[in-house]
């Protein structure tokens, strides 16, 4: 890849994959727009930066995209395990829940072992900051939505160090 447009084709790609792969249905439609238009400004930003680098290649381009490959499979090891921890299920519908317990849930669940997160979430209506503390969920909110996006413009770091 020598021209700039193969690299504006790439990252319309990454754009495109933003825009149309799917995030948890458990967030709200604003957390994910959000993330969407954040992920694909990033895009444009490294697309921008390694289309001004060409020509200029040097060692620095190749630590560069080793690290974010790196931190790209990390973030996306992140985003798994939360997408499988921070889901349950109330009424047939996914709502994202949180890792930590309010101390009045982790004594419910002290008295009642062996109760999984779509059972609590029952038990509190469906509302989830009954059971999880509200700085749990935000961290879930974060991993379940802007994990993917960030995973998803990984491939535009190795096209840095060509």
């Amino acid at each position: 890849m020598k021209g700039r447009w193969q690299l504006a084709a790439v990252a319309a790609v990454g754009i495109t994959l933003v825009a149309i792969l799917p995030l948890s249905a458990a967030l709200a439609p604003a957390d994910v727009r959000s993330a969407r238009l954040i992920v694909a400004g990033l895009i444009i930003a490294v697309a921008s930066a390694c289309g001004l680098s060409i020509g200029r290649r040097t060692w620095w381009w190749t630590a560069v995209a080793a690290a974010s490959a790196i931190a790209a499979v990390a973030l996306l090891l992140v985003h798994v395990d939360a997408a499988a921890k921070c889901v349950a299920t109330y009424d047939g519908h996914p709502v994202l829940i949180g890792r930590e317990y309010t101390p009045v849930a982790a004594d419910y669940i002290r008295k009642s072992p062996g109760m999984s997160a779509s059972d609590l979430l029952l038990d509190a209506g469906g509302a989830a900051e009954r059971i999880w503390t509200a700085s749990s969920i935000a961290s879930c909110r974060f991993w379940t939505g802007w994990g993917a996006g960030f995973s998803r413009f990984r491939f535009l770091s190795p096209l840095c160090a060509r």
